[in-house]
């Protein structure tokens, strides 16, 4: 699994941050600049060791504790340098009984701002840190997790690569709250985890999806391979004698998940779409009895809609539109159909209504296969063929798909 060095590389530092190059060579123009300065005025005046001092405390803002330690020994370099070549310039016997305070003002300037500097440096990073972490498991929350995804599957579109990602669930986890106490359950959950980061690539990503569900991305892979690491988690998980400090007795609790994979570009080509699939799997592997991976097979899924979907036909030659008896499975392409008429054209056109909604434009649908179950119903698969994004979008949430189950 990437680590936070890893991390790093993925988020780009703010605009207005200079880059370590530009730093060190303003810094240092700046120190040649004043010992210039220094020989056209010919004065060791106050004016310039203040402009020092803001150098110093730059170099301290730049680079911490060490970058102001490090300018601070310079200026000091410098300026028992000048003092020596410059020994006929103006009030250089008051810089010289003044050198001492110079030098610690040089110091404290450097090593104070550096030292704040620091601070606000680890204290960005921790925050950094639970912005991006599960306080619990020490995977990724939920919102750095959609980010990383957003990322992989906008790097696969670029790349033509695939990208598999997988949504755990953990078994009867209601029982275990129940019986033991919501301490032991976060046990359990935060052991999960850790099993989880440890089967998977450095290059593979695992977030806290939801209370006991996880998110696992798995970059450049298909979802049968993705579905072997499952089930080294599986095993591992099996082989593990839990035993909780929240608990008054041993225990030995029993892990196992269900789980669901899909694809990209095979199962949808955006987040929206791969994340409905996976969750329809992994509800599709709770009915099949559980402790099992279902891995999404067709690009586009169909399923028996629920309520609130329908949609008027009119046949080719007719005015008047008709509703279906039945509307069997639905996907965001097309739809199964049980019609009490005949439709004797290839084409027809169709409005599909929502609930509280107003009905979509004219779809041109075309009849893909019929079939006459008994004398006044028939059968038809359609797919639209000038179907809006929008109301596509919208078949979206009545889209599910067929299946290969792994059981593990």
């Amino acid at each position: 699994m990437r680590d936070d060095d890893d991390l790093q590389i993925q988020y780009e530092e703010p605009r207005l941050a200079f880059s370590p190059v530009f730093q060190i060579s303003f810094i240092m123009l700046s120190f040649i600049a004043l010992i210039f300065s220094r020989i056209l005025t010919q004065s060791f005046d106050v004016f310039l060791d203040s402009l020092y001092i803001l150098c110093i405390s730059l170099a301290g803002f730049w680079f911490g504790l060490r970058g102001g330690l490090l300018a601070a020994l310079l200026s000091t370099v410098i300026f028992v340098l000048e003092i020596n070549i410059f020994h006929d310039f103006p009030a250089i016997d008051l810089a010289i009984r003044t050198m001492v305070p110079r030098f610690i003002l040089y110091f404290f300037a450097g090593t104070g701002l550096g030292y704040f500097s620091d601070k606000e440096h680890v204290l960005r990073r921790q925050l950094e840190r639970l912005a991006r972490y599960d306080y619990l498991t020490s995977c990724f929350n939920l919102r750095h997790t959609l980010e990383l995804l957003e990322k992989e599957i906008q790097r696969s579109k670029r790349y033509g690569q695939n990208l598999a990602i997988a949504m755990l669930d953990i078994d009867y986890f209601k029982n275990i709250n129940d019986t033991y106490g919501h301490l032991v359950g976060n046990e359990v959950i935060k052991i999960i985890g850790g099993i989880i980061k440890k089967n998977l690539r450095r290059v593979d990503m695992v977030g806290r999806y939801g209370g006991d569900e996880f998110l696992a991305i798995f970059p450049e892979m298909q979802s049968k391979n993705a579905s072997y690491a499952l089930r080294r988690i599986s095993r591992e998980l099996s082989t593990i004698k839990f035993t909780s400090p929240y608990s008054k007795r041993q225990i030995e609790i029993s892990i196992k998940f269900s789980a669901g994979v899909v694809s990209y570009p095979e199962n949808g080509i955006n987040t929206e779409e791969l994340l409905s699939m996976a969750d329809f799997a992994v509800y599709k592997a709770k009915k099949k009895g559980r402790s099992c991976i279902v891995i999404e097979k067709r690009k586009w899924s169909r399923f028996e809609p629920t309520q609130g979907l329908e949609i008027e036909i009119t046949a080719s030659g007719s005015k008047k539109p008709f509703k279906p008896t039945k509307i069997i499975n639905v996907s965001q392409n097309g739809m199964k159909l049980l019609i009490d008429r005949d439709i004797t054209s290839n084409h027809f056109s169709s409005k599909i209504l929502f609930t509280g909604e107003n009905p979509s434009g004219d779809i041109l649908c075309k009849v893909k296969y019929k079939a006459k179950i008994k004398d006044d119903l028939w059968q038809i698969g359609m797919y639209f063929e000038n179907i809006d994004e929008y109301t596509q979008e919208k078949l979206l949430n009545y889209s599910r798909q067929s299946s290969e189950i792994d059981r593990i």
